[in-house]
């Protein structure tokens, strides 16, 4: 979770630059450190939900390195000069906004971790988590479908001056 909130305002800065192409090459680069690493740690390693956790962390991690490295390095001038106090100039409002996207993001995720709870009371506990993960992963792939429209939408439509 560290990592995504690191990883989430650094996407954004890179989408608002146009930067997408760089962003989608950088997470296939990490699918395949993911797949590699989950291959090591779960299927070789043998560790399990562990390994698991481990591999999701460091592909996480991984990301926001390179996007970091990426942004701070200097391959685009026109956008990243540096540091400055202009940076601070809306930081309330960002944080607002921030702080109210951290909140839904958690709630998404207890809720999600509350229903499986609850189906694991069931009668055929088995059946019933493995049904309703299977229905949860399907409304997470559809959302994610949604949410890349959305953003591809937003990117699309030019920003325009106001002209007097």
């Amino acid at each position: 979770m560290f990592a995504y909130a690191l990883n989430f305002p650094m996407q954004k800065f890179l989408q608002s630059q146009s930067k997408v192409w760089f962003m989608a090459i950088i997470s296939m680069g990490g699918l395949a450190i993911h797949v590699l690493l989950n291959w090591i740690l779960v299927i070789k390693g043998g560790h399990g939900l562990f390994g698991a956790a481990i591999a999701g962390n460091i592909s996480w991690w991984l990301l926001v390195i390179a996007q970091l490295i990426y942004i701070i390095s200097g391959y685009f001038p026109e956008a990243w000069t540096g540091f400055s106090c202009l940076a601070f100039k809306s930081l309330t409002n960002f944080v607002k906004l921030s702080l109210a996207s951290a909140v839904m993001v958690c709630l998404e995720l207890w809720y999600f971790t509350a229903v499986i709870l609850m189906v694991g009371g069931l009668k055929n506990a088995t059946v019933a988590v493995d049904a309703i993960s299977i229905c949860l992963g399907l409304q997470l792939w559809t959302l994610t479908v949604a949410f890349g429209f959305t953003s591809s939408t937003r990117l699309a439509v030019p920003v325009q001056d106001n002209i007097e």
